[in-house]
């Protein structure tokens, strides 16, 4: 399973060249919550796909941490804060 590659202004960014983070990054993506799927009530298929959508974005934070010289912090890379941000989302009018 190959690792996805990193394309900054029509070119492919290694690891080895630890450039500075291009100011269009310099906002990280968020993860998004895995869309509804009808008839998914089971609470532990709910909790592997969110599992799943967020270990997603974590191989893009990672992968942006590891071309650019930036670090994303641990609060960031917790599933459970994103999870409560997520239902807050749900329930509020935001």
């Amino acid at each position: 399973h190959a690792l996805p590659q990193l394309v900054v202004s029509g070119r492919v960014v290694t690891g080895e060249e630890k450039p500075p983070i291009p100011s269009e990054m310099m906002d990280l993506p968020i993860p998004r919550r895995p869309r509804w799927v009808p008839g998914v009530t089971d609470k532990a298929k709910l909790l592997e796909l969110e599992q799943e959508e967020f270990m997603n974005w974590r191989k893009k934070l990672a992968l942006i941490q590891d071309t650019y010289d930036v670090q994303v912090t641990p609060f960031e890379k917790s599933p459970f804060f994103w999870r409560q941000l997520w239902r807050v989302v749900e329930r509020s009018d935001v």
